[in-house]
């Protein structure tokens, strides 16, 4: 899905869940955030757009 709609040079900023573990060997530029630890990303706060790949609510 991601290679559909999501063009190469986007950054994807991601929750750490192992699913997304090849994001940067298909060539995209790949954040990840610990929900745990930080909501977003605290040293870089892009505009971010959520994406539901899982089907999860």
């Amino acid at each position: 899905i991601i290679r559909q709609y999501i063009r190469p040079d986007i950054l994807i900023i991601t929750n750490c869940d192992r699913i997304y573990d090849t994001l940067e060997l298909e060539g995209y530029q790949h954040l990840r955030v610990n929900h745990t630890e930080n909501f977003v990303n605290p040293i870089q706060e892009p505009p971010q757009i959520e994406l539901n790949l899982s089907g999860k609510r």
